[in-house]
């Protein structure tokens, strides 16, 4: 009789130490190096204070991702892999010196939005990278027309 009531405590055991095997290596393989990017922004030779940095598919097929540039740094762990076009954008608050000026910039801006001061086509923007996978860190160096303001 003290062997059929010692039976469940074994495998009650063994299950215990099955699901702690299990436990142990989900979590190991969790802890796995995910994929990230990062790096510095600058525009001019100033970093680029508020901005962003859309990945665009670079074959038009896949999706892209984005990134907020704060302070000339962005980072980003959610990524899609592969060849991308990256398109860096600066903003920031238009500045309004007289009555005229606002009205003038309320017709092209009329709810004040803040705007793009880096263009498109800037020594650097709109370039090809391409997104490895693991711990990866590419820096965005621009150059352009001074910004006006």
């Amino acid at each position: 009789m003290s062997t059929n009531s010692a039976m469940p405590k074994i495998v009650k055991k063994r299950r215990g130490r099955i699901a702690l095997s299990i436990l142990a290596a989900l979590t190991f393989a969790g802890c796995e190096a995910s994929d990230s990017l990062q790096g510095k922004v600058t525009y001019n030779g100033e970093p680029v204070a508020q901005g962003s940095i859309t990945f665009l598919s670079a074959d038009g097929e896949g999706a892209g991702f984005s990134a907020k540039v704060v302070g000339g740094t962005y980072s980003a762990d959610k990524l899609k892999l592969g060849k991308h076009i990256a398109i860096v954008r600066g903003v920031e608050k238009i500045a309004t010196a007289s009555k005229e000026e606002s009205i003038k910039q309320r017709q092209n801006n009329p709810h004040g939005l803040a705007t793009d001061f880096i263009p498109e086509d800037a020594k650097g923007n709109a370039q090809n990278v391409d997104i490895t996978g693991g711990a990866q860190t590419l820096d965005f160096v621009l150059e352009g027309p001074p910004r006006s303001g």
